[in-house]
């Protein structure tokens, strides 16, 4: 789709449409740009159709409707933050009048309020070429499969080549170097692909819009999500996603022994005990026995917290120290019913990564050297 030069343009839309349109592309509105016409939205009618592109570069964000009144066609730059600033101010059924014409944006609402904006100029906003070879994919199994691996993707910038979630095959995986998930697809994807940490939720939003088509493609410049009425496309890069199956996930598949455990009372009591931490001290200590596993926690001001769950282990009673937030964030991604966590045997120098299995896929846990 390559957008085509025209500078006049009129249309009237519904504040629920404005409101549903900019939901989608305000997400790719560049908030300091080098370049002044990359804080608007580029707006096009034709036929039938409004079609409004934004891109901060690193993004793009376009979104349809059918649902306008159409006075003139053609194309212009509507400034983002006004517009949305206009549009939210409106009643609950208003509408605005959006005119580009003359080098000059006029928004009137439909309570009366008027206003002009000097429009910038339509040859500075990126020429955007999104034509590629589509593939449809899941929308349900998608949005599952990012949904889980989304906690573990790291968000330090020391370790960009962790910041993503990679995509190989069937195998989607996120590694911050603490915790791991994988998780299993049912059909392989199209193509690999690492989608960046800090693109992931909007990634989310599209696919979850998808009612029944949600289609992928790849090219030398972006990776591309479509509804068919939502897209959204990341720039792709240079990141090297690092083989972390091996370092991480291979040696955690040794492990033997397994502890078992009802994964809502495990929440429960994660939730309880986590009262006691705070950014100083996020260590959650379980002391393992047969029948019986207890969880503690502290801060470093000495507030204190416990909590006990029945549990199955066969192993020797021993004791687990790991971060309690990514202990908890991990079991929500999980569905069944019955935890299973395989452990190998510890030494003074050696402590065993949590191997935690479920339907879905993986995850492995680090314990963490705490003082208790």
């Amino acid at each position: 789709m390559t957008l085509l030069e025209n500078r006049k343009l009129t249309f009237i839309i519904k504040k629920s449409v404005a409101t549903e349109l900019l939901r989608h592309v305000s997400h790719s509105v560049a908030t300091r740009p080098g370049t002044p016409a990359l804080a608007n939205i580029y707006a096009s009618l034709s036929k039938d159709t409004l079609r409004f592109v934004t891109s901060d570069l690193a993004t793009v964000s376009i979104a349809t409707t059918e649902d306008i009144t159409i006075v003139q066609g053609g194309t212009g730059l509507i400034p983002a933050k006004q517009f949305t600033d206009v549009v939210n101010q409106l009643p609950k059924d208003g509408t605005v009048e959006v005119a580009v014409i003359d080098d000059t944006v006029s928004l009137s609402s439909s309570d009366g309020g008027r206003w002009e904006f000097p429009e910038q100029s339509v040859k500075d906003f990126p020429k955007i070429d999104l034509k590629a070879s589509f593939t449809r994919v899941d929308p349900l199994e998608f949005t599952d499969a990012i949904t889980y691996t989304r906690v573990a993707a790291s968000k330090d910038a020391q370790r960009q080549n962790l910041m993503a979630v990679e995509i190989v095959g069937k195998k989607v995986t996120s590694c911050d170097a603490a915790r791991l998930q994988q998780y299993k697809m049912s059909a392989e994807f199209p193509f690999d692909i690492c989608l960046p940490t800090n693109k992931l939720s909007h990634v989310l939003r599209v696919a979850e819009q998808a009612k029944d088509v949600l289609a992928v493609a790849k090219t030398d410049k972006h990776f591309i999500l479509t509804t068919g009425v939502y897209t959204f496309a990341i720039a792709m890069n240079s990141v090297t996603f690092p083989n972390v199956e091996q370092a991480i996930l291979r040696p955690a598949m040794t492990n033997k022994t397994t502890l078992r455990a009802d994964r809502s009372e495990l929440i429960k009591a994660l939730n309880q005990v986590r009262i006691a931490t705070d950014d100083f001290f996020q260590s959650l200590r379980v002391d393992v026995r047969k029948t019986e596993m207890t969880l503690s926690t502290r801060t470093q001001y000495g507030a204190r917290a416990e909590s006990t769950v029945g549990c199955s282990w066969s192993g020797d009673p021993r004791t687990i120290i790991v971060n309690c937030n990514h202990l908890l964030e991990i079991l929500e991604t999980h569905s069944d019913q019955e935890v299973h966590i395989k452990l190998a045997d510890d030494t003074k120098t050696f402590k065993s990564a949590l191997l935690i299995d479920n339907s879905k896929g993986t995850s492995v846990l680090q314990q963490v050297t705490s003082e208790w």
